[in-house]
């Protein structure tokens, strides 16, 4: 899979006899966003944080999200060599006079602007359309996560492609495909439709998904023992449904 993580940016900015830190940097977990944090000789000031809606999903994204941090980055830059405040060295008593200079920079919002300004604060226009991440993409969120296959509920892979690579890599788990399925059932009095669930076929690394309407084979590298598979794929099919 392709690095998605856009490079962030450092830089310092004098300010008097001040040298502050700006780091911007975008992070997907606990929730994707662009942060710009500013630090006085290691010290956070504050933090100008742009939630997003969604964690990038390809290359074109991350190239898009790249500029933003490139942009956003220069704001602050500017606002800070704008400021009419003065920082000086910070001194043991200093700490909260900083953070309230820091607090006057950055609006509670989170767009930035100067003292002078005093028009009301355009929205910072979202870089990526809003759209909704579909579940074979958030199986990637899985720690490990290797291969996800596609089956309808009779048992039949949504590509040539995929069957192939799947018998390539499970022979022996293909050749008993239909009997597996059987773990969860079709409801009786339903035309295809079957219990949900997630069964663990070959021990941390092999798992069976059953959403009710569709089938999946997720495959996983043990990278971290720690993590309990089962719990971590159930969380990510089941904790999004509306």
């Amino acid at each position: 899979m392709p690095d998605l993580i856009p490079a962030g940016k450092t830089s310092l900015v004098r300010k008097g006899t001040v040298a502050l830190q700006v780091q911007t940097e975008y992070a997907s977990r606990p929730y994707p966003r662009i942060t710009t944090t500013i630090l006085n000789q290691g010290q956070v000031l504050h933090k100008v944080e742009q939630k997003l809606e969604h964690a990038i999903a390809n290359m074109e994204e991350r190239t898009r999200m790249e500029q933003v941090i490139k942009q956003q980055h220069g704001e602050v830059e500017q606002l800070i060599k704008n400021s009419s405040s003065s920082f000086s060295q910070p001194q043991p008593q200093s700490q909260p006079q900083l953070q309230k200079q820091a607090d006057n920079a950055v609006e509670n919002n989170n767009h930035i602007h100067t003292e002078e300004d005093t028009a009301p604060a355009k929205p910072t226009p979202y870089p990526i359309p809003p759209r909704k991440i579909s579940l074979l993409e958030r199986f990637s969120d899985i720690p490990g996560f290797e291969y996800v296959y596609q089956l309808d509920n009779d048992g039949n892979f949504k590509t040539e492609a995929a069957k192939k690579q799947f018998k390539k890599m499970f022979k022996k788990v293909f050749r008993s495909l239909e009997e597996l399925l059987l773990v969860f059932p079709k409801y009786p009095n339903s035309a295809n439709r079957r219990e949900q669930g997630v069964y663990e076929v070959i021990a941390e690394r092999l798992y069976l998904i059953s959403t009710g309407t569709e089938c999946f084979l997720v495959s996983v590298l043990p990278l971290a023992r720690w993590v309990d598979y089962e719990k971590e794929i159930h969380t990510v099919v089941f904790s999004h449904e509306s």
